[in-house]
């Protein structure tokens, strides 16, 4: 997954890379982090 490293640097700005189903929000990698998944 060469990706793997830009979704780790992407989650310091509070965001994920792309979600895995559009269809689906929850399954989302591309979203804004919750409140409880903040650093």
């Amino acid at each position: 997954m060469e990706f793997l490293p830009f979704l780790v640097q992407s989650q310091d700005l509070g965001l994920r890379i792309f979600p895995l189903n559009p269809e689906n929000p929850d399954s989302a990698l591309f979203r804004p982090l919750q409140p409880t998944e903040a650093p």
